[in-house]
């Protein structure tokens, strides 16, 4: 068995307003962060997306036992106390019979920890734990970025059809209709969603018109 302790934050500069999520993942000698942020969101939909993206840098392993390190009491309640069984089992609701907000990133947490040894600790934030004021600092810089994408849940904005490049063929005609932090390539009326890493791929393959 190995361990993997991961500390995880977010926040929203305005609550709501531009917000930021951001991960440390610590592994044998190994250290990586995650971050990423959004143009319209809340703290508490950024720490449930820091612990989701956390997750999904790890790979599904038996052998591995996660800890999470979080400063939302929220969502180590959530798991620690039961509450989401709870929520479940009243059809989302709380025990004040009030809806649980944010439930499109509950319900893609507990995809994330299905069938892996995960447990949740909370840790006091701003309390000078090197790893959470870390995060603090990467959300507080993502959340300041220009041209953040959207939250499309919470805008309620339809998102854009997501495919692959494997679906853009070398006789396609493809024109990029913007420069966020998603590539938007119309082929065929239809929106394709690659991301920087993809488009510099397929750069290499193709001439594409840039609509800036």
């Amino acid at each position: 068995m190995e361990n993997v302790i991961i500390y995880t934050d977010g926040s929203s500069l305005g609550n709501p307003g531009p917000g930021g999520y951001a991960a440390i993942l610590i592994h044998k000698n190994r250290r990586k962060e995650v971050s990423g942020g959004f143009r319209l969101t809340t703290n508490n939909r950024m720490e449930l997306k820091a612990t989701i993206e956390a997750l999904k840098a790890v790979k599904n392993d038996p052998k591995y036992i996660i800890t999470i390190h979080t400063d939302s009491k929220l969502i180590c309640d959530a798991f620690n106390k039961r509450w989401l069984q709870a929520w479940i089992k009243k059809g989302w609701r709380k025990s004040d019979n009030k809806e649980v907000l944010n439930q499109d990133l509950w319900k893609e947490l507990l995809e994330a920890v299905k069938g892996r040894n995960v447990k949740f600790e909370w840790v006091k934030g701003h309390a000078g734990q090197a790893e959470n004021e870390r995060c603090d600092e990467l959300c507080k810089a993502e959340a300041s970025m220009p041209n953040l994408p959207p939250d499309y849940v919470y805008e309620g904005i339809k998102p854009p059809i997501v495919t692959t490049k494997s679906n853009v063929k070398k006789e396609d005609e493809i024109k990029v209709l913007s420069l966020d932090d998603k590539f938007v390539i119309n082929k065929n009326g239809i929106e394709i969603v690659l991301d920087r890493k993809e488009v510099k791929k397929l750069n290499e393959q193709l001439k594409l018109i840039i609509n800036e």
